[in-house]
């Protein structure tokens, strides 16, 4: 799925854009006793380096398919350009392909399997056919 730029403008200087949003978010410290799993308070948590950014919302559960905004801070003559998508984590992407794969490689045999056997008639399984009997 191709992803859709976001394109946003503000008055404020690349630096100063970023110092607010360092204020205004949590960075993403793992907490031992915390019910969402990161230290803070804050209502959103962002990972910060140089004129990129990652932001997500903070739960109090577990959902790895949440959406992520992905960010860069560009100079713009009258303050700011902020341009960025939102998309999954590279670690659920990753074990979504390698997920997919796997069922592709275990069902594609089995599906050939049964195609087989519902052309050509014949049963390969000796015994009951009902499971657990």
């Amino acid at each position: 799925m191709p992803r859709k730029p976001v394109t946003l403008y503000s008055v404020l200087a690349p630096g100063q854009f970023m110092e607010r949003l360092r204020e205004a978010t949590d960075e993403p410290h793992r907490a031992l006793f915390s019910f969402s799993g990161y230290k803070g308070g804050q209502k959103v948590l962002c990972s910060i380096e140089g004129h990129t950014f990652r932001m997500w919302r903070r739960r109090y559960w577990r959902n790895d398919f949440a959406p992520n905004f992905y960010g860069s801070v560009g100079s713009e003559s009258s303050g700011s350009q902020i341009t960025g998508y939102f998309d999954r984590s590279p670690w659920t992407r990753i074990f979504m392909r390698i997920w997919l794969a796997g069922v592709v490689l275990i069902g594609a045999p089995i599906f050939v399997l049964c195609l087989r056997e519902v052309l050509t008639g014949t049963v390969s399984v000796s015994g009951d056919p009902w499971v657990g009997e």
